[in-house]
């Protein structure tokens, strides 16, 4: 589609100088945080892992990569051991 010619000095000016209401408004203040859902943690609350699996990959590549167990129960004579 085109511009009809007879238009086209109106509608450069329309373009070059937007009239104010097109004009994105400047906002001084941050806006507010949307509302927050209110969680019952406790209701949810599910044991403490016991145990975690980690990766270790070898940094240079020379030897196999590895998977390492950590004992997390504090109550273990092996608490944050490496197996």
């Amino acid at each position: 589609m085109g511009v009809c010619m007879s238009h086209e000095d109106k509608i450069r000016q329309l373009a070059l100088n937007h009239p104010p209401n097109y004009a994105k408004e400047v906002r001084k203040e941050a806006p507010l945080a949307p509302e927050h859902t209110i969680y019952d943690y406790e209701q949810v609350r599910q044991p403490s892992e016991r145990l975690a699996v980690l990766s270790c990959p070898h940094a240079r590549g020379l030897r196999p990569d590895r998977l390492v167990i950590v004992d997390l129960d504090e109550t273990s004579p092996t608490y944050c051991k490496v197996s």
